[in-house]
């Protein structure tokens, strides 16, 4: 099977249709011992990330279920701050036993205490996980996985889902979704987070977002992105808004 190399990860391009979950294929009493096993799985990772993620437990516990359930075997994530979401989906990889995660932020998360690194060998789950810690931005080391990716002016997609956390400006999520989507195979799945999220709220520092124009500032332009741009996409389908319309899901055709 063809493989190529992003960071540390090798990542191979997966047959069509090998990684499904069907839970309707699934017996009840199956169903049921999966279920109460998930629950137990995902109280002992919380507990341990819960003070180094801005998810909520409804938020962590929905991102949990649906990596279970869908099986991703190469996810792709912006936005890891101390790896407490990326550890979430890891727990979940850990639980089907398969699995990687290639998580990006920008280089100063490294002087966070503890820093993603650390909390993921704490928690035993690293060996599922490259934090790249860019020393531009997202989208520029995404440039580079499509240069290494492009062969013959055709694309081979190989990403199964991707959880755009970063940015949280208008060119910084529009752009990034442009380029992950070109990776992004049949069938996968793309969830944006903080769809009401604006920059004069929760923002502990005021001294860069000056660059924006006040009216910019008002607005949640990770909600323009996912409205304006993925809700209308032809290539996207299954668009669906979750957490009270805080977190948007789409699905590649």
């Amino acid at each position: 099977m063809p493989a190529f190399r992003i960071s540390s990860i090798i990542f191979e391009r997966p047959l069509a249709g090998a990684f499904g979950f069907d839970v309707k294929g699934l017996r009840a009493e199956t169903f049921k011992k999966r279920f109460r096993f998930k629950n137990m799985e995902f109280e002992r990772i919380y507990q341990q990330v819960r003070r180094y993620t801005f998810l909520s437990e409804p938020k962590a516990r929905e991102l949990y279920a649906f990596v279970l359930e869908q099986r991703p075997r190469y996810i792709f994530e912006m936005g890891f701050y101390k790896g407490g979401s990326t550890l979430i989906m890891a727990a979940a990889l850990d639980e089907i036993g398969s699995g990687a995660i290639l998580s990006h932020d920008l280089k100063s998360a490294l002087q966070l205490v503890p820093s993603a690194d650390d909390l993921a060998r704490r928690t035993g789950l690293a060996h599922f996980i490259c934090f790249k810690y860019c020393d531009w931005c997202c989208e520029w080391e995404l440039a580079k996985y499509l240069e290494a990716n492009l062969e013959e002016n055709v694309y081979s997609p190989y990403i199964d889902f991707v959880f755009l956390d970063g940015g949280h400006y208008w060119n910084a999520t529009g752009f990034a979704f442009y380029l992950v989507s070109h990776l992004m195979r049949s069938g996968s799945w793309i969830l944006f987070d903080d769809l009401k999220w604006d920059l004069n709220k929760d923002c502990d520092d005021n001294s860069w977002i000056g660059r924006f124009p006040s009216d910019a500032r008002r607005r949640a332009m990770v909600g323009m992105v996912f409205d304006l741009l993925v809700s209308t996409h032809p290539e996207f389908t299954n668009i669906r808004k979750t957490q009270g319309g805080d977190w948007g899901w789409a699905q590649k055709r």
